[in-house]
């Protein structure tokens, strides 16, 4: 098991990666994910803040890397329009944002 300390590292990485990928959202009128990833942006924020079981961060790396579902509609068809600024990281931050929230779960927990 990973030690808590490490995983609130992982947690604050995962905070910043999601305020860059909230920067180009919010700057598309039209986003349809805004919102939810306001919404994991807060949920994260409160983690680091209030503290957390490993349970708790299972949970959340779910519910973050569930969206990103590509046979679901999911969040990586979402291609922002062409004139947003910092576009061209925009694939860059969403990759990052998915694998930063996966490495908070537990792998071959008994």
């Amino acid at each position: 098991m990973v030690a808590l300390d490490i995983r609130h590292g992982q947690l604050v990485r995962l905070i910043e990666t999601l305020r860059d990928v909230l920067a180009i959202l919010r700057c598309d009128d039209q986003c349809q994910w805004t919102h939810q990833f306001e919404q994991f942006l807060r949920t994260a924020e409160k983690l680091a803040a209030d503290g957390f079981t490993q349970d708790q961060l299972d949970d959340f790396s779910r519910s973050v890397c569930h969206v990103f579902d590509k046979y679901r509609g999911g969040f990586f068809q979402y291609r922002p329009p062409a004139n947003l600024p910092e576009i061209e990281n925009f694939e860059t931050f969403a990759r990052v944002a998915y694998d930063r929230a996966l490495e908070l779960r537990v792998v071959g927990r008994d």
